[in-house]
């Protein structure tokens, strides 16, 4: 039997593998949990699987609690989110953890994904006293955003930003550090 014979077949049997267990899903045969569901904001219980010797795809369900957290396919996540100097082609320049403060303006820059119709609100810190906040709103599904802030020559010390969304639930935070102006007007920089 030649090589390429071999792998067509090997193809067919795993896609009829495949079928035959969303078949038996879809029936509430062997291997499907009973609805567990519950509030958005609880666990989910599963039950805990133990394997057939004579089957192995054969799954029995027992009633042995194990919970997992409930996820929320529709929530906003924040999958990167720096300080920076600059936004140029809608992506972050030099970022850093430490400015100076005659810098001028810095931004916040993030990549949200799953927010699309949704709102998120930066809140920048210096200490614990919020200097500024922004709300911004979010138009795709993958979305980059930044926010502007002007830092001045008496702001120094530890400084973050929060992003939260409209339920004020936190995405993330970014930490930085507000060191004080240089005579000149350099800048740290970590890129």
């Amino acid at each position: 039997m030649s090589r390429r014979k071999m792998i067509i077949i090997i193809g067919l049997v795993f896609i009829v593998s495949v079928f035959s267990f969303i078949i038996i899903a879809r029936a509430g045969g062997p291997g499907t949990p009973t609805d567990l569901s519950n509030d958005q904001n609880s666990f989910e219980t599963m039950n805990s699987t133990s394997i057939k010797e004579d089957n192995l795809l054969e799954l029995q369900f027992s009633n042995a609690n194990v919970k997992k957290p409930k996820t929320n396919p529709s929530s906003i996540i924040a999958d990167k989110a720096v300080v920076c100097l600059d936004v140029r082609d809608r992506m972050p320049v030099q970022e850093t953890q430490q400015i100076g403060s005659n810098s001028g303006t810095i931004f916040c820059w993030a990549m949200l994904l799953n927010g699309e119709g949704k709102k998120i609100r930066y809140i920048w810190y210096i200490g614990e006293n919020v200097t500024t906040s922004q709300w911004l709103s979010i138009s795709s599904n993958r979305f980059r955003a930044w926010c502007p802030k002007n830092v001045d020559y008496k702001m120094q010390g530890h400084a973050h930003v929060d992003i939260v969304d409209e339920n004020g639930r936190l995405l993330k935070t970014i930490e930085f550090e507000i060191i004080p102006a240089r005579t000149s007007k350099s800048h740290i920089k970590y890129s």
